[in-house]
């Protein structure tokens, strides 16, 4: 076991729990993050279990399995972020037209 890597881990996950219960974060995309924390906990506490997953995957390099699925997190992470920004532009735009309506109604 790396103590680096669980004390890495495990603070991670304290941080996003943090960032949850103060608010500063969305439940929804807070849970990506803590999955993704719980993740590299198991991970960092059992090294070799990365082994035996590229193995059964049929893997021949079990560290390109890792970085695989950070990559695929990531991409997870990154999809949900751009809809909920294009959902916000859409709210934005709709705001802007009601103002620009409102305007002209006053003059």
């Amino acid at each position: 076991m790396n103590i680096f890597f669980i004390i890495l881990a495990i603070s991670l996950f304290i941080y996003m729990l943090y960032l949850t219960i103060e608010n500063k974060i969305d439940i929804y995309e807070s849970f990506f993050w803590v999955c993704g924390a719980l993740i590299g906990v198991i991970l960092s506490i059992f090294p070799k279990s990365i082994d035996k997953i590229s193995h059964f995957l049929g893997v021949n390099y079990p560290p390109t399995l890792f970085l695989l699925l950070c990559i695929l997190f990531l991409f997870v992470i990154n999809f949900r972020i751009t809809k909920n920004l294009a959902k916000e532009k859409e709210k934005v735009m709709f705001l802007a037209q009601e103002i620009a309506i409102l305007k002209e109604k006053i003059q």
